[in-house]
């Protein structure tokens, strides 16, 4: 994955700690897989398929980081599939899925 950005030239970092906090205080961080131009997370998986919860921790990860779009993406044993979250604090949260 990190090849492909290279090689267009798309900034990113991977492993991007995201801090979590409640009620003020510092509770940890969560680690994004890869972060695009610090607006787009992507969640990498190889798993025999992706489910609801892979999809709610995406989510949760976008709310945190205040970071719009975000990709799941299972590198599965019969193809890759990618699901596409969008968020706003505005209108909430959408989804398109590929593959």
């Amino acid at each position: 994955m990190a090849a492909g950005l290279e090689r267009e030239h798309l900034p990113f970092e991977v492993e991007v700690p995201i801090p979590l906090h409640y009620l003020g205080c510092d509770i940890g961080d969560f680690r994004a897989d890869i972060v695009v131009a610090k607006t787009v997370i992507l969640e990498l998986k190889a798993l025999k398929e992706v489910d609801a919860d892979h999809e709610a921790q995406l989510i949760s990860y976008l709310r945190v980081a205040r970071m719009p779009v975000g990709l799941l993406m299972n590198f599965g044993p019969k193809k890759v599939v990618v699901v596409r979250k969008v968020w706003s604090p505005w209108k909430g949260l959408g989804e398109e899925r590929a593959g």
